[in-house]
């Protein structure tokens, strides 16, 4: 068995550093999405606001993981799994 590819581990350090330097613009994607979130609108507004938190936390959760940005990853996703309970609480049909 071989060790891990060094031109891999190099590639993959880039993109992690790429993407550490998008990290303030993903948080605020991740912010404006929840600022979106209607508070006074009707279900289906509410239902799709969190159907879209839910999936751009999703997103930033797994490629936070696979970049190495443990922190950012696991942050995005207590937001993932926020968003069913804030359903449920809010009496909002949420399916996923």
């Amino acid at each position: 068995m071989t060790g891990p590819n060094p031109e891999f581990q190099q590639q993959l350090k880039a993109l992690g550093a790429e993407y550490e330097a998008k990290l303030p613009a993903r948080l605020r994607e991740l912010d404006a999405c929840f600022k979106r979130l209607p508070t006074d609108g009707g279900a289906g507004e509410s239902r799709q606001g969190l159907e879209n938190l839910m999936a751009l936390a999703h997103k930033l959760s797994g490629s936070a993981g696979t970049l190495g940005c443990m922190a950012f990853g696991n942050a995005a996703q207590k937001r993932e799994y926020a968003c069913p309970v804030v359903s449920h609480h809010s009496g909002i049909d949420f399916y996923f």
